[in-house]
């Protein structure tokens, strides 16, 4: 057993794809089955139960996901700790991050830490933003890119980078959405809405409409900003996002801003991280240049 064999089952356990397996661990999909199998053979039980249709984890499989976790955890601890490069910094960060937080928050960062650790490898895995916090929690990653909730897990720490206020969309040319925010005052009960799943900003609009004793029209709801901007622009309806994420957006010309929105508290963004791993060097070292990178442009 080798820590390149658990890194790939690691990887086939979250995406529960070959393909997009051996993609990821820049593999070919039959030495990356290779790879698997000689795993399997190595605990000498299967951890995979394999059809044409799917891929799932037996009990096995599910159970040792866990240790293969904390083994390459400890590794890479053990890795970055002992490591001696000319920067005295050496291992991998692995971030999460929404495509938007990519080119919006990772793009001021990244040049920088880059530049001064060379020998770090640079693991980035994008998703939606209500993935970013739990991939923290199941330590899957080392550092993501949340908006700060209400309520921070004890166990983690938030470093902000920005603050955005939070923007009602509807879109741009002529339909029966957009009709119904002409004129005077709007009938909230009536406009249907498209809203982010396990978000902050979800929570925020239902705690308005709560108050306000409104039942809204929740016409659909996205794990992504972006596809909330693709179907209001698409005229299904309005939508709430951040306005750095409508700043940002190639369909930011679809949309646009509702003024006489109600008005929501901002979001405060930036990175969280498992307290027990900010003390690693590799994110220590990542940290500081997220906390000088918000010095710069603050």
């Amino acid at each position: 057993m080798d820590f390149h064999g658990l890194t790939c089952f690691v990887v086939l356990a979250e995406t529960l794809h070959f393909k997009r397996a051996s993609e990821r661990c820049h593999m070919s999909p039959s030495a990356f089955s290779r790879t698997i199998k000689r795993l399997e053979e190595e605990l000498g039980m299967p951890l995979l139960i394999r059809d044409t249709r799917e891929v799932k984890l037996t009990a096995e499989g599910r159970s040792f996901l866990a240790r293969a976790r904390q083994i390459l955890s400890v590794w890479e601890e053990a890795r970055s700790e002992l490591g001696l490069a000319a920067s005295g910094v050496v291992g991998t960060v692995r971030i999460f991050a929404s495509v938007t937080a990519c080119y919006s928050i990772l793009a001021k960062i990244l040049p920088l830490f880059r530049g001064r650790y060379p020998s770090v490898h640079i693991h980035v895995e994008t998703g939606g933003p209500s993935e970013s916090l739990p991939a923290v929690l199941e330590e899957r990653v080392d550092v993501g890119v949340i908006a700060r909730p209400d309520v921070l897990p004890d166990v983690v720490t938030f470093y902000p980078v920005t603050t955005t206020p939070l923007v009602f969309i509807r879109p741009e040319m002529d339909c029966a959405v957009s009709r119904l925010l002409e004129g005077g005052e709007i009938d909230w009960g009536r406009v249907p809405l498209i809203l982010p799943e396990g978000e902050p900003a979800r929570e925020r609009i239902e705690a308005w409409f709560r108050k306000e004793g409104i039942r809204p029209t929740v016409y659909g709801e996205a794990s992504g900003n972006e596809a909330i901007l693709a179907m209001v622009s698409l005229g299904c309806g309005v939508g709430l996002v951040p306005a750095l994420v409508l700043e940002k957006s190639p369909l930011k010309h679809g949309v646009r801003v509702v003024e006489t929105a109600p008005h929501l508290p901002p979001y405060e963004v930036g990175f969280a991280v498992r307290k027990r791993r900010a003390h690693l060097p590799v994110v220590r070292a990542f940290l500081e240049c997220v906390e000088e990178a918000r010095g710069e442009t603050g």
